[in-house]
């Protein structure tokens, strides 16, 4: 089993890398806007209180009233966490399409499946090696706050706020990854649904997040979805949630469970 997880890990190390530096990067060059920011606080939130509300809950999905841009913890949510959560959760769930519908249409199953492994030790490998993608990508936004801000007098967050802010949204992407899981392993393998219904949910989710404050319908449904469940500037700054990480962690190994059920019974194209 240890081979499998390490062979699916070592597979997918350079996207792993690149994904590191590239993340490592942009979150440092936001960084080093802070200061501005924080200089001109009160102009840039003047600014920002003309804007409808809609457009703030894009990228924030706490109170509204309480959103100011010159805030640490909101100033890396907004500019930061945010948009490398979307892009990573896009990049997990086309890992989980290619590793397993991808690999059936591909011809490339047969040959995994004739190791000494079950279905559910390849399956239980390509959900290792999401989470450690996940972590990977988490770690690269964490490390570059921790080491720059010390020269920055303006920014500020404790080390352990920060990381408990961050990683929490591993539960975040882990249900997505789980849900797409869930979804390749029910869907027929000549279809082509399971990949759009997982990105249409990520992305539909996100985007209808913005409407819910003004929409009634769609603040009716907004607890199915999981951005609702995840905002690193309210942890930071009003502590953690933990009804919200139950909601994720449990969501996350129902769909799990759906999916080792199914992909044991699937009729895999080899």
């Amino acid at each position: 089993m240890q081979p499998l997880m390490r062979k699916f890990v070592r597979d997918s190390r350079k996207t792993l890398i690149w994904t590191a530096i590239g993340v490592g990067v942009y979150v440092a060059m936001i960084m080093s806007f802070f200061p501005t920011i924080a200089e001109q606080g009160d102009q840039f939130n003047e600014i920002l209180e003309t804007y409808p509300e809609e457009i703030i809950a894009t990228f924030y999905s706490g109170d509204i009233a309480d959103f100011k841009i010159d805030d640490p913890a909101i100033f890396l949510q907004t500019e930061a966490v945010i948009w490398i959560i979307l892009i990573m959760g896009g990049m997990i769930t086309q890992q989980v399409l290619g590793g397993t519908i991808n690999a059936e249409r591909e011809n490339k199953m047969d040959l995994l499946l004739s190791l000494p492994v079950s279905r559910r030790e390849v399956l239980l490998g390509r959900v290792v090696n999401s989470a450690v993608f996940s972590l990977v990508g988490l770690t690269a936004i964490f490390l570059p706050v921790v080491l720059v801000q010390p020269f920055m007098e303006s920014f500020h967050i404790a080390p352990d706020k920060l990381a408990l802010g961050i990683y929490t949204g591993f539960f975040l992407l882990m249900v997505q990854a789980s849900l797409t899981f869930a979804l390749t392993s029910i869907s027929p393998s000549h279809t082509r649904w399971a990949g759009p219904l997982a990105f249409t949910y990520f992305f539909g989710a996100y985007l209808l997040m913005a409407f819910a404050p003004s929409i009634d319908w769609i603040d009716t449904i907004s607890p199915l979805f999981i951005f609702k469940y995840y905002n690193m500037a309210e942890i930071i700054n009003n502590g953690l949630e933990m009804t919200d990480v139950l909601v994720m962690a449990v969501v996350s190994v129902a769909l799990l469970g759906v999916a080792f059920w199914r992909f044991e019974k699937k009729e895999i194209a080899v």
